[in-house]
C-alpha cells in the first residue's frame, strides 16, 4: 500500500505544478480583459498633453511614473502610440522622489544642476465667467508662470452698483461645465449707463503657481 501511494506522488505533484502555473497566466488574461477600457483610458491624458504642446515627433524617450505603468498592456500601449519602448533607465516608483531631488539641486545651486532648466506652467485654464452661462479665458491651460494678465470686462446694467467677479477653472466656454475656484464683488462703483465702466480684471500667477486675482474699475 505505501509503494502504490508513493508511486502516485511524482505524478500527482507534477498535475499540481501545471496547474499553479496555469492559474496565474488564467487570472492575468482576465484581470487585461475586465480592465481594457481602464487602459485605454490611460492614454487619453498624453493624447492631451501632446496635442497641447505638439512635439510628439521630437520625444526622444518616455518616463514612466508611478506603479501602475509597471502593468505590461500599459506599456504596451505606450509603445504602440510612440513606436519606441519606454525607457528602463528609471523605477516608475521613484520617478517623483528623483524630480523632487533634482529640483532640490536646482534651488540649492549644487554644482552639476546649472544646465537644467526647470519651467512652471498653469496644468489648467482660467477663466472669467463673464454672464450666467458663458466664460471668458484670461490664462490658457500650460501659460509659463510667472505670468501676469488683464482683460477689459463691462457693465450690462445702468446704475450698476457692484460687479460680481467668478473665477472658474477650464477652458470650456460654456461657464456652467466648469467648477468655481472663488469669487468675489467690486463694489462702490458711481451711477453710469451700461458698457460705460470698464472693469479691469487682473490675473498674476507667481512662480509657485498661487493666483491673485484683482479687479479696479479705471474710471475711478
Amino acid at each position: 500500500m505505501l509503494s502504490t501511494t508513493l508511486s502516485c506522488a511524482p505524478s500527482k505533484l507534477k498535475k499540481e505544478v501545471k496547474k499553479a502555473k496555469h492559474t496565474p497566466s488564467s487570472q492575468m488574461l482576465k484581470s487585461k480583459e475586465l480592465n481594457i477600457d481602464l487602459f485605454h483610458k490611460t492614454m487619453k491624458p498624453v493624447e492631451q498633453v501632446l496635442k497641447d504642446t505638439s512635439v510628439k515627433d521630437g520625444i526622444s524617450d518616455i518616463a514612466l511614473v508611478g506603479g501602475s505603468t509597471c502593468i505590461s498592456k500599459v506599456q504596451q500601449l505606450i509603445k504602440e502610440y510612440f513606436k519606441k519602448d519606454p525607457s528602463k533607465g528609471i523605477i516608475p516608483d521613484k520617478v517623483i522622489a528623483y524630480a523632487t531631488a533634482v529640483l532640490g539641486g536646482i534651488v540649492s545651486g549644487k554644482d552639476g544642476f546649472n544646465a537644467i532648466f526647470l519651467i512652471g506652467v498653469c496644468p489648467s485654464s482660467l477663466a472669467i465667467k463673464t454672464t450666467s452661462s458663458i466664460s471668458t479665458e484670461l490664462t490658457p491651460c500650460n501659460t509659463i508662470v510667472p505670468t501676469k494678465k488683464s482683460w477689459i470686462f463691462w457693465t450690462t446694467a445702468n446704475n450698476q452698483p457692484t460687479i460680481l467677479i467668478q473665477v472658474i477653472k477650464g477652458g470650456h466656454l460654456l461657464a456652467m461645465e466648469t467648477p468655481l475656484l472663488d469669487k468675489f464683488k467690486l463694489s462702490g462703483m458711481p451711477p453710469a449707463q451700461r458698457s460705460v465702466p470698464q472693469i479691469e480684471v487682473t490675473f498674476e500667477i507667481d512662480a509657485n503657481s498661487i493666483l491673485k486675482v484683482a479687479a479696479s474699475d479705471k474710471g475711478t
